[in-house]
């Protein structure tokens, strides 16, 4: 019940009271019926995650003022941490982020390197569960997504696009950009100047050491959410 959670359902919504409360209400449903798979985790359990280097947010924000968020899904190896603890880490690293104000009111950008990713690894990763849970975090989670961007593109890439691009909401979709290994286009929405050496910037390499220990001082935060609810159980309000 702190001002700063409330605000951020308020904030995404535009101040509409009505819609804010419909979110906030899908919000705990969500985590109700997906407890301890890809909610309720604390940041704690979740941490060795954040240590592969291949999920970050980065130290500086966009000329818009966002966060940049970066997943080299690529890289995530399963024998370290399942598809649902990467997925879990993910929506606690939405969650504790968005006790900042600035990350409330000026977005994030996400970025998705697909370098080295394999076909057999896409098949894991996008089972239709997966998405389907994807895009209902999407819809009850306080985050204004201003830009999505996927680069180094496998050849495969078409095969999930088409399912994805079915079950987006518009307002995603137009938000959704597409780069192949040549990253001039895809500098021109982020420039080097916020972006790690690995997608050709100049921050150098990825390296979360610092953004391990904010995830981590966050746990009392995370817990108190995690310990929220409603007594009722309803569908989820679309």
């Amino acid at each position: 019940m702190e001002d700063i959670f409330l605000l951020s359902f308020l904030r995404w919504k535009k101040y509409d009271v009505q819609k804010a409360f419909e979110a906030l209400y899908n919000f705990y449903i969500l985590k109700e019926k997906h407890s301890g798979e890809f909610l309720d985790r604390k940041p704690s359990e979740l941490a060795h995650v954040l240590e592969m280097n291949h999920l970050s947010v980065m130290p500086l924000r966009d000329p818009d003022g966002c966060n940049v968020g970066i997943l080299r899904i690529g890289f995530h190896d399963i024998k370290t941490a399942t598809v649902e603890e990467l997925f879990a880490t993910v929506l606690c690293m939405g969650l504790v982020t968005n006790d900042i104000e600035a990350y409330q009111v000026s977005g994030v950008v996400l970025i998705f390197d697909c370098k080295n990713l394999t076909f057999d690894i896409a098949q894991k990763l996008f089972r239709l569960h997966r998405i389907l849970f994807a895009l209902a975090a999407v819809r009850c989670l306080p985050c204004r997504i201003k830009g999505i961007h996927v680069v180094n593109l496998p050849q495969f890439y078409r095969i999930f696009y088409n399912i994805v691009k079915i079950l987006l909401p518009q307002k995603i979709l137009q938000r959704l950009h597409l780069h192949t290994s040549d990253l001039v286009e895809f500098h021109k929405h982020v420039p080097p100047e916020v972006l790690p050496e690995e997608l050709g910037g100049i921050l150098g390499p990825i390296n979360n050491k610092d953004y391990i220990n904010f995830f981590l001082s966050k746990q009392t935060y995370v817990e108190q959410i995690n310990n929220g609810g409603i007594k009722v159980k309803h569908e989820i309000i679309i």
